[in-house]
């Protein structure tokens, strides 16, 4: 068992490292002044053939796809947006507790985001997440993604961190998103009296269902989400989180200034047993800006 561990932890971290890898090479790609290969037949050389009926007009260079992606990588500004959010939380193991958490989220290329965040609650418990989404479009609306995502955990009280890590692939659309992939996890104290320190190795599967009643451009939106995981949370797979999700564009559609969100959730126990208690509920509300 501590040998399949090791390897799924080995796996998770060498896909992390390809991955980012990868993203360097297309980054260090989109930033070079050379032209692009698609666009060097485009260039007019002086000595050939240069009539009219050679030369390519302004709806044919539109028309073509390696210029619309040209003009989207100029076009594109790279959005930030900060979230902050205040929530009630009660569970049977902690009782009754108010949550804080704060949040950044960057694209700087349309086929990449990242986020990172703390949050922190009355339990004295303390969390930092940080999150890599690399997207490949499908097409406007829709796209794959590689959804990598690391979270530290400080149970003061408790004495005990954990350090957990996720792969997952993604499909997203403007009313449905589905992800599913595997996690690793280990729990230590943080204080250790003994010379030798204990670690707890598990594995486990991740999941993400969201549904959305209208596109995600309009004024306000309503969703259902199945998940056990969240941006500060991952829970063991046979602990789904129940998530009704809401937001409301306070400036109207097509702008992001100023967004409202709002999440209320129910977590059973012992659903996978037929038998379904009640073991905690949560309920949070934000503001999201452009920075």
């Amino acid at each position: 068992m501590l040998m399949i561990n090791r390897l799924t932890f080995l796996i998770l971290f060498l896909s992390f490292s390809l991955t980012s890898i990868y993203a360097d090479n297309l980054l260090e790609f989109s930033t070079d002044n050379q032209l692009p290969d698609f666009l060097s037949d485009k260039v007019i050389v002086e000595g050939e053939n240069n009539s009219l009926d050679n030369i390519s007009t302004d709806d044919e260079l539109l028309s073509d796809p390696g210029i619309k992606e040209v003009n989207e990588l100029i076009e594109y500004k790279a959005p930030a947006y900060m979230n902050v959010a205040l929530g009630y939380n009660h569970s049977l193991t902690n009782g009754h507790g108010v949550l804080a958490d704060i949040s950044v989220n960057y694209a700087p290329r349309k086929w990449v985001e990242l986020l990172g965040g703390i949050s922190v609650n009355t339990w004295n418990i303390y969390t930092a997440s940080l999150r890599g989404d690399f997207r490949w479009w499908v097409s406007e609306s829709r796209n794959l993604a590689i959804r990598n995502q690391y979270l530290y955990n400080v149970f003061v009280d408790n004495n005990f961190q954990r350090f957990n890590m996720s792969l997952a692939l993604a499909y997203d659309q403007e009313y449905f998103y589905i992800a599913a992939g595997g996690y690793a996890q280990f729990y230590t104290p943080i204080f250790s009296k003994s010379v030798d320190r204990t670690y707890i190795w598990e594995p486990g599967v991740i999941y993400d269902i969201r549904t959305r009643i209208f596109k995600k451009s309009h004024v306000w939106n309503l969703g259902l989400q199945v998940t056990n995981i969240l941006p500060f949370v991952i829970e063991r797979s046979y602990i789904p989180i129940f998530v009704l999700n809401a937001n409301y564009r306070l400036l109207g559609a097509g702008e992001n200034n100023f967004n409202i969100f709002a999440q209320l959730a129910c977590q059973p126990a012992g659903i996978f047993h037929i038998s379904a208690n009640y073991y905690s509920v949560f309920f949070k509300i934000g503001l999201s800006c452009v920075l």
